[in-house]
C-alpha cells in the first residue's frame, strides 16, 4: 500500500496524465498494452477483474486517470482499517467513491452481502476492469495479444519465455 501511495503522489507531483502501477512481481506483455487499456477507460479507475480470485479486484497492474488520482489517494489514506482487517483490494474498491470510505469507517460494510452490493455498485459506476487478463486468474490467456500475470508457475513462466522468443540458459533468461 505504501508503494501505491508514494508512487501516486509522485505521479501527481509530476503532472502525469495517468498513474500506471505495475507490481514488481507482475509480467506485462503486448505492444501498446497501456495505451490500449487507457483507450478502453470509461471511468477514472481501471483495475484487474477479481473473477477467478478470492478478491473483488486485482491490483498488480492498474491505471488511474489524473483527475481521480488525488481523490483516490485521499480516500485510501482516510480508511481506518488496517490491511489485516480490510484487504488492499477492498480498500481500492472503497476508495473509488467517498461515501464508501465513510461507510467503511463507520463499520457499515462488515457483512459480506453489503460488500457485494458495494462491489456491484462500484463496478457499474465508479471503476472499469482492465480489458486484458489475467493477474492471478487462471488459465493464462497465452494466445491473447495482451496479458499480465503474477505468481506464475514454472510451466507458465516457460510458456511465457517461449512465447517471447527468449532463450533460457541455466536458469537465466537471455
Amino acid at each position: 500500500m505504501r508503494s501505491v501511495l508514494m508512487a501516486g503522489q509522485y505521479a501527481l507531483n509530476s503532472d502525469a496524465e495517468y498513474f500506471v502501477y505495475i507490481e514488481q512481481d507482475c509480467l506485462v506483455e503486448g505492444f501498446d498494452i497501456i495505451e490500449y487499456c487507457i483507450m478502453k477507460m470509461k471511468t477514472d479507475f481501471l483495475f484487474g477483474s477479481g473473477v477467478g480470485t478470492p478478491q473483488p479486484i486485482q491490483q498488480s497492474f492498474f491505471i488511474v486517470r489524473r483527475r481521480g488520482l488525488s481523490r483516490f489517494i485521499h480516500n485510501l489514506t482516510s480508511l481506518h482499517s488496517t490491511d489485516r482487517k480490510l484487504s488492499p483490494e477492498w480498500k481500492f474498491v472503497y476508495s473509488t467513491w467517498r461515501p464508501f470510505v465513510l461507510a467503511s469507517n463507520l463499520g457499515l460494510l462488515r457483512f459480506n452481502w453489503i460488500r457485494r452490493l458495494v462491489l456491484l455498485l462500484a463496478t457499474k459506476l465508479f471503476y472499469d476492469h482492465l480489458p486484458v487478463g489475467s493477474g492471478r486468474a487462471r488459465p493464462l490467456p497465452l494466445n491473447s495479444k495482451f496479458l499480465y500475470f503474477q505468481h506464475g508457475t514454472s510451466e507458465e513462466l516457460s510458456a511465457y519465455i517461449e512465447r517471447n522468443g527468449f532463450k533460457s540458459f541455466g536458469g537465466s533468461v537471455f
